[in-house]
């Protein structure tokens, strides 16, 4: 996307949605660490992981979004883009014509940066992974209404 304004605002609401669900994240934590009776702490396993890796990735993402990504570099290029007018925003049929025509290919590391890396080593990796470690999750199982034959 060439309009880093618009992506500032998608990086912010990325980040206010993790912020949102930061607290009930660590809630959900210090209740299930809360839990003393060894039988039950023992059934609520996967519980007690699932909720230590989605605190830790809240913790994680919050800090990086806060910190880092929006006022180093989704923000400032914004800013920057807003002032300097380049590169230019087109509307229209030509600003579909430019997204389908012009690609400038680049595999300097300088030209992505370390947010960019970052970036897409947690979100094809690590995200990948904590996806299927989720998938072993707690769930409710669905009660049938009707009665099994004896």
């Amino acid at each position: 996307m060439k309009s880093k304004l618009l992506f500032a605002i998608e990086e912010t609401l990325w980040t206010l949605g993790f912020l949102s669900v930061l607290p009930l994240a660590l809630m959900q934590l210090r209740r299930v660490y809360a839990i003393k009776d060894k039988e039950v702490a023992k059934r609520l396993r996967m519980l007690r992981m699932s909720t230590v890796v989605v605190a830790a990735w809240c913790v994680f993402y919050c800090s990086y979004g806060i910190f880092y990504h929006l006022p180093l570099e989704s923000w400032a290029g914004a800013i920057d883009q807003i002032e300097t007018g380049y590169p230019v925003l087109r509307s229209g049929t030509s600003a579909i014509v430019d997204a389908f025509t012009i690609v400038n290919e680049s595999k300097e590391y300088s030209d992505w940066g370390f947010g960019f890396l970052l970036w897409h080593s947690a979100y094809f990796t690590i995200c990948v992974w904590i996806a299927l470690f989720l998938m072993q999750a707690p769930r409710i199982i669905p009660h049938s209404n009707h009665t099994s034959p004896k």
